[in-house]
């Protein structure tokens, strides 16, 4: 089913937007919660982040939140650090991919 959000970000009046905002507001609220991490493959729509950033700054908690950019960013810092091609990575995980059973993968994941 395709989604009609045509701008691709999480927005609050969303499925996905109000399930983020019901978990947020129950750590917002727990008190032995002090930081709240958000990692999500898409961006929050401006409105939506602002709003859970002020929740959180009204209730003296931390909050972090970790979009697509920022997951290429470390991939491609990992990638790096310890030299990994993208070929490689494409290469393993089409490998994976093609296995019938994960018995099948890990007997052919070779370290």
């Amino acid at each position: 089913m395709k989604s009609s959000n045509k701008s691709g970000k999480v927005k609050l009046r969303d499925s996905v937007g109000q399930d983020l905002h019901s978990q947020v507001a129950g750590y917002l609220h727990n008190g032995a919660v002090d930081v709240v991490g958000i990692c999500l493959p898409r961006k929050l729509e401006e409105g939506f982040e602002a709003m859970l950033v002020r929740d959180a700054r009204d209730k003296k908690k931390r909050l972090v939140l970790i979009d697509d950019d920022d997951l290429v960013q470390v991939t491609y810092s990992v990638m790096k650090k310890h030299k990994i091609a993208i070929d490689d990575i494409s290469v393993t995980v089409r490998r994976a991919i093609s296995f019938r059973s994960l018995e099948e993968r890990d007997s052919a994941i070779v370290d």
